[in-house]
This record gives structure tokens, sequence and C-alpha cells, in this order.
């Protein structure tokens, strides 16, 4: 006779869920640096000073974002899969670079203690 199975955890959905909601507040603040960008732009072929350093603030807010938004799917789909454990380490630690912090923290918290749920 086969040994029951073990219950699921549900500390990774919970960790997948505020990963997502860390993802997309991080897809709203992307509009941001888009913005940041062509205003920086603008700014700067008008000839203003001191302006033009809005282009580089929106590049570098942009990349930040897209880091964040990469570690958040990552960690996401290795939290819903329950498996690729390195994976979800791995989103885990980059997203908080770029995504909302207390969605980000809260998830990789979630996420760390569930080490037996994910294999």
């Amino acid at each position: 006779m086969p040994p029951p199975e073990a219950k699921q955890g549900k500390k990774p959905f919970i960790a997948a869920i505020f990963f997502i909601l860390s993802l997309l507040v991080g897809l709203g603040t992307l509009q941001l640096a888009i913005a940041s960008l062509s205003l920086g732009g603008a700014a700067a072929s008008s000839g203003l000073p001191g302006f033009g350093m809005l282009g580089g603030l929106g590049i570098a807010l942009g990349i930040l974002l897209l880091l964040g938004l990469v570690g958040a799917v990552l960690s996401a789909v290795a939290c819903f899969l329950r498996k690729m454990y390195w994976r979800g380490i791995i989103g885990a630690v980059i997203q908080p670079v770029g995504g909302h912090l207390l969605f980000g923290r809260i998830g990789s918290i979630s996420f760390f203690t569930s080490k037996k749920d994910v294999s």
C-alpha cells in the first residue's frame, strides 16, 4: 500500500499572488518611466537647463523596473509550478530591486519559508 500523499502547503500560492501583485504595480510604474523619458527628451530638446537629466532618470528607472518584472515572473512561475526552487530564489532576490517593495518582500518571505512545498 503506497504512503498517503503529503498535503501541499498554501505558502507558495500566497507568494505567487504577491509576486503577481508586484508585477502589476511594476507595469503601472513602467508607464511613469516612459513618461519621464518623453518629458526629459522634450525638455532637453527645448534647451531648458537641468531638465535633460529627466531622460537619464527615466532610463535608469525603466531598467530597474524591467529587472523587477523579470524577477516577479520567475518567482511566480516557480511558485505556481512548485518546481525549480533555484529559479524562484533568483526571482525573489531580483524582484525587490525594481518591483513593489512591500509585495516583493512579503512574497519573498512566504516563498523562502515554503522550501518543503517547492522542490
